[in-house]
C-alpha cells in the first residue's frame, strides 16, 4: 500500500457514487411507456434495448466493479492496522480527510509531527515488508 493509493480514497468513494448514478440514469432512460395495440389499450412500461446504451452501461459497471474493489482494499488495509493509534491516524487522514494538525489534537498530542511521523514510519515499514514478500 502506498500513500498515493490511500490519497485516492475520497475520490474513489465519490466516483463510485457518480458511476452508480450514471448507471441508474441509463437504466431508467431505457424504459418507455406504451399500450397494447388492441382494446382495452392497457398501459405498461417497456424496456428499449439499444446496443450503444448497453455497451456504455456495461463499461460503467466494469469500471464501478474495479473502483469498488480498490475502495474495499483501502478500507481493509486501514482496518487491519494492528496499532489502535496508527489505525485512527490513517482513518482520520484518508477516510475523514483531516490534516495532521487536526489529527494531533484528536489523538491527544498538539504537535502535528507526531502523527505525521507515525504515519510515515508505518508506511515505510509496510512498503519494505511488501517489497520483501515479492
Amino acid at each position: 500500500m502506498t500513500a498515493e493509493r490511500l490519497r485516492q480514497y475520497k475520490s474513489i468513494k465519490a466516483e463510485i457514487e457518480e458511476l452508480a448514478e450514471q448507471i441508474q440514469m441509463l437504466e431508467s432512460s431505457d424504459i418507455v411507456q406504451g399500450s397494447d395495440r388492441e382494446f382495452p389499450y392497457i398501459k405498461h412500461n417497456m424496456k428499449v434495448e439499444t446496443g450503444e446504451c448497453d455497451h456504455t452501461r456495461d463499461m460503467l459497471k466494469k469500471e464501478l466493479g474495479l473502483l469498488k474493489a480498490e475502495y474495499h482494499a483501502l478500507n481493509e488495509f486501514i482496518n487491519n492496522i494492528a496499532d489502535s493509534e496508527t489505525r485512527r491516524i490513517f482513518r482520520y487522514r484518508y477516510i475523514e480527510g483531516w490534516t495532521f494538525q487536526k489529527i494531533a489534537f484528536k489523538v491527544g498530542n498538539g504537535d502535528e509531527q507526531v502523527p505525521r511521523k507515525k504515519h510515515n514510519n508505518f508506511l515505510k515499514k509496510y512498503e519494505k515488508y511488501e517489497n520483501h514478500m515479492l
